[in-house]
């Protein structure tokens, strides 16, 4: 959301000191509700037609026959669109992981292997089972690089 409300302050040429909590900040008049389980967003969608969700791709996947996705410039969510960046309300998902905590935390590089393993984290790996989009090849291996050099 960050990006579009700065480009739109930007276009009203308003620049002040609460820009950036203006544009984090989520509504507080009963347009914007946080919803704890899946079925009470399915809920609410069903009782409103005008509503909007923001979920996983899996909960779309899953239900498909209750929900469907906004198309955004012509172009849906899927398999396809989400790993190249191509719709735009998707984002990835980042693990961090802390040097420092490598020595102290046994098992924390393994871990990060394991998420990025071929049977987790590749096309036909558990992961995407889940409804994670796996990553293009390329960046996979990249990052299962980055993670073995963890484990020096």
């Amino acid at each position: 959301m960050e990006p579009s409300c700065k480009a739109a302050l930007a276009k009203l040429s308003v620049h002040s000191e609460g820009q950036q909590t203006t544009c984090a900040a989520v509504r507080k008049d009963g347009r914007w509700t946080d919803v704890d389980t899946v079925e009470l967003i399915l809920g609410k969608l069903a009782s409103n037609p005008g509503a909007t969700g923001i979920l996983t791709y899996s909960y779309l996947e899953q239900f498909q026959n209750r929900i469907h996705a906004a198309t955004v410039n012509g172009i849906a969510p899927s398999r396809a669109t989400i790993p190249l960046g191509t719709y735009p309300l998707s984002r990835p998902l980042f693990i961090y992981v802390k040097e420092a905590h490598l020595k102290t935390t046994t098992g924390l590089a393994d871990y990060a292997a394991e998420f990025l393993s071929f049977c987790a984290a590749g096309a036909h790996g558990y992961l995407p089972d889940e409804g994670l989009v796996p990553l293009p090849m390329p960046e996979l291996l990249a990052q299962r690089a980055a993670v073995a050099r963890l484990q020096r």
